[in-house]
Protein backbone atom coordinates (compact mmCIF):
# COMPACT_ATOMS: atom_id res chain seq x y z
CA UNK A 1 0.00 0.00 0.00
CA UNK A 2 1.58 3.09 -0.98
CA UNK A 3 0.77 6.47 1.72
CA UNK A 4 1.46 9.94 -0.26
CA UNK A 5 1.08 12.35 2.97
CA UNK A 6 1.92 16.13 3.12
CA UNK A 7 3.84 17.62 5.82
CA UNK A 8 3.98 21.68 5.71
CA UNK A 9 5.84 21.92 2.62
CA UNK A 10 7.32 18.61 1.87
CA UNK A 11 5.24 15.94 0.23
CA UNK A 12 6.35 12.57 1.11
CA UNK A 13 5.79 9.19 -0.36
CA UNK A 14 6.03 5.87 1.21
CA UNK A 15 5.10 2.32 1.77
CA UNK A 16 3.06 1.39 4.79
CA UNK A 17 4.11 -2.04 6.40
CA UNK A 18 7.67 -2.11 5.09
CA UNK A 19 10.37 -0.53 7.67
CA UNK A 20 13.00 -1.32 5.43
CA UNK A 21 11.60 0.87 2.73
CA UNK A 22 12.82 3.84 4.69
CA UNK A 23 14.36 7.07 2.71
CA UNK A 24 17.64 6.50 5.27
CA UNK A 25 18.16 4.49 7.96
CA UNK A 26 17.59 6.32 11.33
CA UNK A 27 15.55 8.88 9.57
CA UNK A 28 12.33 9.33 11.07
CA UNK A 29 8.41 10.35 9.38
CA UNK A 30 8.90 13.32 12.12
CA UNK A 31 12.53 14.62 10.64
CA UNK A 32 10.10 15.79 7.24
CA UNK A 33 7.91 17.91 9.74
CA UNK A 34 11.30 19.55 11.27
CA UNK A 35 12.47 19.91 8.08
CA UNK A 36 9.61 21.28 6.32
CA UNK A 37 9.38 24.21 9.82
CA UNK A 38 12.92 24.82 8.88
CA UNK A 39 13.32 25.40 5.49
CA UNK A 40 10.24 27.88 5.91
CA UNK A 41 11.80 29.89 8.41
CA UNK A 42 15.20 30.31 6.68
CA UNK A 43 13.10 30.99 3.48
CA UNK A 44 11.38 34.33 5.56
CA UNK A 45 8.14 33.32 5.12
CA UNK A 46 5.29 34.42 8.17
CA UNK A 47 6.04 32.59 11.42
CA UNK A 48 2.43 32.99 11.88
CA UNK A 49 1.35 30.75 8.56
CA UNK A 50 4.62 28.77 9.92
CA UNK A 51 3.48 28.02 13.33
CA UNK A 52 -0.82 27.21 11.90
CA UNK A 53 0.79 24.76 9.23
CA UNK A 54 2.99 22.64 11.60
CA UNK A 55 -0.18 22.66 13.98
CA UNK A 56 1.30 24.43 16.86
CA UNK A 57 -1.09 26.38 19.29
CA UNK A 58 0.67 29.21 19.12
CA UNK A 59 3.27 31.30 17.57
CA UNK A 60 5.22 31.12 20.93
CA UNK A 61 5.58 27.70 20.82
CA UNK A 62 7.37 27.79 17.08
CA UNK A 63 9.75 30.54 18.61
CA UNK A 64 10.25 28.30 21.21
CA UNK A 65 11.20 25.26 19.37
CA UNK A 66 12.91 27.01 16.22
CA UNK A 67 14.06 30.28 17.78
CA UNK A 68 17.86 29.08 17.55
CA UNK A 69 17.35 29.00 13.56
CA UNK A 70 16.92 33.04 13.74
CA UNK A 71 20.22 34.23 15.36
CA UNK A 72 20.61 36.91 13.02
CA UNK A 73 16.94 38.04 13.14
CA UNK A 74 18.29 41.43 15.68
CA UNK A 75 20.99 42.54 13.54
CA UNK A 76 18.73 42.07 10.02
CA UNK A 77 16.11 44.35 11.93
CA UNK A 78 18.83 46.61 12.82
CA UNK A 79 20.00 47.14 9.35
CA UNK A 80 16.15 47.54 8.04
CA UNK A 81 15.79 49.99 10.82
CA UNK A 82 19.11 51.63 9.85
CA UNK A 83 17.97 51.71 6.44
CA UNK A 84 14.48 52.99 7.37
CA UNK A 85 16.19 56.19 9.32
CA UNK A 86 18.80 56.73 6.73
CA UNK A 87 15.75 57.06 4.21
CA UNK A 88 13.61 59.53 6.26
CA UNK A 89 16.71 62.02 6.38
CA UNK A 90 17.56 62.00 3.29
CA UNK A 91 14.27 63.05 2.20
CA UNK A 92 14.03 65.76 4.86
CA UNK A 93 10.85 67.50 6.68
CA UNK A 94 8.05 67.76 5.01
CA UNK A 95 6.12 70.98 5.16
CA UNK A 96 2.57 71.49 5.59
CA UNK A 97 0.55 74.39 4.31
CA UNK A 98 -1.54 75.77 6.77
CA UNK A 99 -4.23 77.94 5.72
CA UNK A 100 -4.63 81.22 6.88
CA UNK A 101 -8.32 81.24 6.74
Amino acid sequence: MILRVRVGLISFRGTIGAPEKRIREGFRFHDLRHTSVSLAIDMGANLKAVSVRAGHSSVKTTLDVYGHLMPSADADLADTLDRYRSEKLEEGPKLIALDSA
